[in-house]
């Protein structure tokens, strides 16, 4: 994302992008630097899903898939391979 976007609004659309089997969302690292575009920062978030029953890897796929779309059109996001 670019450089000036701040964490929270970015944490608070993948809330709601993750929608309610997302149960908890951290910022565990930010880097700026080597391979990394310049004004672009690189965030990485820690992601637990969960609910009363054992979800399908289908299910937190299309979530994730959900997060990521929505990401890109609201912050420009771009996801890192």
């Amino acid at each position: 994302v670019d450089r000036d976007q701040a964490a929270g609004p970015i944490i608070d659309t993948i809330r709601k992008a993750g929608g309610d089997l997302l149960q908890h969302v951290a910022l565990f690292d930010l880097y700026e630097g080597e391979r990394i575009e310049e004004g672009k920062k690189s965030l990485a978030f820690a992601l637990r899903f969960g609910a009363d029953r054992t979800l399908q890897d289908e299910e937190v796929d299309t979530r994730i898939n959900a997060i990521v779309a929505q990401l890109q059109s609201t912050h420009g996001a771009e996801l890192r391979q």
